[in-house]
C-alpha cells in the first residue's frame, strides 16, 4: 500500500511524520516527537545518513508494546494495562534506550492497577 505523508512546513523537504514498520505493523509518528529524545534508538535511527526516512523504517520489536513505546515519547511515561507484560516492557525500554532504573517504577512506567504494581516490585526485588 502506497501513501503520501505531508511535508514539514518548514520548506526542509522532510515530511512532518515518520512511519515506523514494526514487524509488519505500521505506527506513524510526528518527527519532532521522535527526535525531541535524541538520546534514544529511534532518534539515531532518523538522525542515521542511511536511513531512508521518505519509506517506513523497520523496527523488529513486538508491535503489540511498540504502542507503550510511542506514549513514552509523547508523555515521557508509559500508562499500562495489568494484562501487559511488565517484562517485555522493560525488555523494549532497554533496547529502545529509554531511561529505565534499576527500581524500574520511576518516572518511565505509570502503572494503573495495583496488580501491576505488585508485579512490579517483586520484579525488582528478584534483580536484588
Amino acid at each position: 500500500m502506497e501513501f503520501e505523508r505531508v511535508r514539514s512546513p518548514s520548506g526542509g523537504g522532510q515530511a512532518a511524520t515518520v512511519v515506523f514498520n514494526v514487524s509488519g505493523r505500521r505506527f506513524e509518528v510526528l518527527r519532532q516527537t521522535i527526535e525531541a529524545r535524541p538520546e534514544t534508538l529511534l532518534a539515531s535511527l532518523l538522525g542515521d545518513i542511511g536511513t531512508d526516512s521518505s519509506r517506513p523504517i523497520f523496527v523488529d520489536a513486538n508491535p503489540d508494546r511498540f504502542a507503550h513505546v510511542l506514549d513514552w515519547y509523547r508523555h515521557g511515561d508509559m500508562h499500562v494495562a495489568a494484562e501487559c507484560p511488565l517484562g517485555g516492557l522493560i525488555c523494549d525500554a532497554r533496547f529502545f534506550l529509554l531511561p529505565v532504573s534499576d527500581g524500574v517504577q520511576d518516572s518511565l512506567l505509570t502503572f494503573s492497577s495495583p496488580i501491576v504494581a505488585m508485579r512490579c516490585s517483586t520484579f525488582s526485588r528478584m534483580k536484588e
